[in-house]
């Protein structure tokens, strides 16, 4: 008997991770504290190949603290560096940029010595519910924490993530959502937003029949 080990979902996200993987500088991935070696994908090895890799065990409050210390130091001794989180009380979120620069020091350092300033491209995964959407709304500041605060190395550090599939910031009317991209180009104020650019969006929303919205 044949048995598929993979629901249709993560089958076709494994493909698209291989498609998509030789766009990126680096992998982080995400697990679950309590269960780090159970909770990976088991192909995430040979898929992410030599690319520089992170490791978030996440839910840290429900696992052991001892435990957590003896996980970071495994994953750190295959050469993956590895943090400790809590995303729901965003505990250790702060650990994440300081590891992507490390893992990816060579990189930063050989672009600052041609003079470029290129933006890092970091894929994250992991399994369905360890916490992936949770990480990235915090650290692209769609998501506000309960306690605590988030602090980056640079004044602004210009992050931002792309949605799997097309969609709408449901707290934003259809206006403002067509007008996003004015806003995370920085022109988001009255006299940015020029005349052309305000026609321009209100007829394609008149062409689509969402002008009233």
């Amino acid at each position: 008997m044949n048995i598929q080990w993979y629901p249709g979902h993560m089958t076709k996200t494994r493909r698209m991770i291989v498609d998509q993987i030789k766009n990126v500088d680096a992998v982080c991935e995400i697990v679950d504290a309590r269960i780090p070696i159970s909770s990976r994908n088991p192909n995430i090895d040979s898929i992410c190949g030599t690319k520089p890799r992170i490791v978030i065990l996440n839910r840290m409050d429900l696992a052991d603290g001892e435990a957590t210390k003896k996980w970071i130091e495994y994953f750190r001794s295959k050469g993956i560096a590895a943090v400790a989180t809590d995303c729901k009380s965003k505990k250790g979120i702060n650990d994440f940029l300081p590891a992507v620069r490390s893992v990816l020091k060579e990189k930063i350092d050989r672009n600052a010595a041609r003079g470029m300033n290129r933006p890092l491209r970091v894929m994250i995964v992991g399994i369905p519910n360890v916490g992936k959407s949770t990480l990235l709304n915090i650290i692209s500041g769609l998501d506000k924490q309960t306690n605590g605060e988030i602090i980056f190395d640079t004044k602004d550090p210009k992050i931002s993530y792309m949605f799997q599939n097309d969609a709408l910031l449901p707290w934003k009317t259809v206006l403002e959502n067509a007008m996003l991209g004015l806003d995370l180009s920085g022109n988001n104020n009255e006299e940015k937003k020029n005349y052309d650019s305000l026609k321009m969006i209100n007829d394609f929303l008149d062409y689509i029949g969402n002008n009233n919205l």
